[in-house]
């Protein structure tokens, strides 16, 4: 198989229609696995996938009046690794973090926990 590999500056953050001007995400997709210890796994731990979520983080400058976020309120957010490979889930946002450095620009980061159906995969 050829290598395709990507470079971080094709990715975007897109929540609702309308595409934010983070420098950074990252989300964690993950399955709940349920132990199913059986007189048949011959000694083995045996599990199943059980429900599956998601937490998600972006970060990068704040862009003061343009990015009107409330904790406790759920978004639609896509995450893009490029044009083609994009992960879209619902999710509620349950922190915002701004910061500031007086050495550089004022930041802010928000976390966000996935509420409801998604494809938990990328291609």
């Amino acid at each position: 198989m050829a290598q395709n590999l990507l470079a971080g500056k094709t990715g975007s953050v897109t929540i609702g229609a309308t595409t934010f001007s983070f420098g950074k995400w990252e989300v964690e997709v993950h399955s709940k696995m349920v132990p199913v210890p059986n007189f048949n796994g011959a000694g083995a731990e045996q599990y199943v996938a059980g429900l599956y979520g998601g937490k998600l983080t972006v970060s990068g400058p704040y862009d003061m009046g343009n990015m009107p976020f409330t904790v406790g309120t759920q978004y639609t957010w896509s995450l893009a690794l490029n044009a083609s490979v994009v992960l879209s889930l619902p999710a509620i946002v349950d922190s915002i973090k701004p910061s500031v450095d007086v050495e550089g620009a004022a930041m802010i980061t928000i976390t966000a926990q996935s509420n409801g159906t998604f494809t938990p995969s990328i291609t």
